[in-house]
């Protein structure tokens, strides 16, 4: 029987935890990531800070903190910032502990003061086989664990996951992020990135300025309330 479950983690050597702890103000949501093996990951995060000189303290660690092999920057404003990172770290990674037990993400991660809150479903089963993953990474503590709530989990949970793009702004998007066009320096260009979905550079670049548009609207309106899938 699949389980939905709650739990908390301290998680070492993990810039997330380590960033929060440091400064406790902040809240850090980790939208999305993707794990490469050999301790290698990306994520989507965003952080909400008390302002502006919180904001470049707190992303000036993640620019130069070790672990952190790439960061670029998607959005900001004085209170908050999207970013993405691609990072490595030597004792692994909550999401491959999640995944390895036959585990799902429900939400985005919660990161504050040094402690990541997740949500997942997992069978029953493997909970075992998961928090003993979890405690080879950390501090796990279990918080909540019951049945699932299917219309909770079926309905949309936060603007975040549905900006309502049209699929050539989806397209356009998610080529231009895969492609490092968000990275600093650039690693292609839109007449590129164009050329590679056979349409004109202008008409990329009006559907990708569209398409920022309504990701930066849906998740500056949703407040820091924010679900995807974690790390």
């Amino acid at each position: 029987m699949m389980q939905r479950m709650e739990f908390t983690i301290s998680h070492n050597d993990c810039p997330a935890c380590i960033s929060t702890e440091k400064f406790p103000e902040v809240k850090l949501y980790i939208l999305q990531s993707t794990t490469h093996g050999n301790g290698k990951a990306e994520a989507l995060q965003h952080s909400f800070f008390s302002g502006s000189a919180e904001g470049e303290s707190f992303l000036g660690f993640w620019k130069g903190d070790g672990r952190v092999t790439d960061y670029g920057s998607i959005h900001r404003t004085p209170e908050s910032a999207l970013f993405h990172v691609s990072l490595h770290s030597g004792s692994g990674w909550v999401t491959d502990a999640i995944i390895e037990s036959g585990g799902y993400f429900l939400e985005s991660v919660l990161v504050q003061d040094g402690v990541e809150r997740w949500r997942v479903l997992v069978e029953d089963r493997n909970k075992a086989e998961l928090f003993s993953r979890l405690e080879a990474l950390g501090a796990p503590r279990l918080e909540k664990v019951g049945n699932i709530d299917y219309g909770h989990f079926l309905a949309p949970l936060s603007p975040i996951n549905s900006p309502n793009l049209t699929e050539k702004q989806w397209k356009v998007l998610n080529h231009s992020f895969r492609r490092g066009y968000f990275k600093d320096p650039r690693e292609a260009d839109s007449r590129e990135l164009a050329s590679e979905l056979g349409i004109s550079q202008s008409t990329f670049l009006e559907h990708l300025r569209k398409a920022q548009l309504k990701l930066y609207r849906s998740i500056l309106e949703g407040g820091d309330e924010h679900s995807a899938r974690g790390r």
